[in-house]
């Protein structure tokens, strides 16, 4: 019995990624963002003190899952509610339950200088880029662009890794 609490004691601690956007400061984020219409959640970018209370710990960290299909792609999952971030064509990122089932919910980091802390997350089933948009104190959502001449710094995001 002791040697299995030494095991339990020294297994690493699993880790998240913050999604930051490098224009706004703002965080990807699994909030409260909900379209009626269609059934389905927004993806969101939060400041870190929007979040009203602890209920909403990790609602803006992230798994990066490898695809592995070519290495270069990743599924990106909240570590809170599980749900995956996915685009559809009308350019908004939604969440969604269960596992990925296509290229929408695939994501190919393109490392700016080639390092994560300057990255752009282009969709591989629609060629479009993430960015984060907030059009008001309530109202904001992640939306995916294909003209980086008028979005590039707002499509871009600083990664950095923390503890779950």
């Amino acid at each position: 019995i002791d040697r299995c609490r030494s095991v339990e004691a020294s297994m690493p601690r699993r880790v998240c990624y913050y999604l930051t956007s490098i224009a706004s400061g703002q965080r990807l984020a699994a909030a409260e963002n909900y379209d009626r219409r269609t059934s389905q959640r927004y993806a969101s970018v939060l400041y870190t003190s929007d979040r009203a209370d602890d209920d909403e710990r990790g609602h803006d960290k992230w798994h990066l899952i490898g695809s592995g299909r070519d290495g270069h792609g990743y599924y990106i999952r909240n570590f809170r509610t599980g749900e995956y971030l996915r685009v559809q064509e009308n350019n908004f990122a939604y969440l969604a339950q269960g596992q990925p089932i296509d290229d929408s919910f695939l994501f190919k980091p393109h490392l700016v200088d080639g390092s994560w802390s300057c990255v752009l997350l282009q969709s591989v089933c629609y060629g479009g880029y993430l960015y984060g948009e907030r059009y008001s104190a309530a109202s904001n959502f992640v939306l995916m662009t294909r003209d980086l001449q008028r979005c590039y710094r707002e499509s871009l995001w600083r990664v950095t890794s923390v503890y779950c």
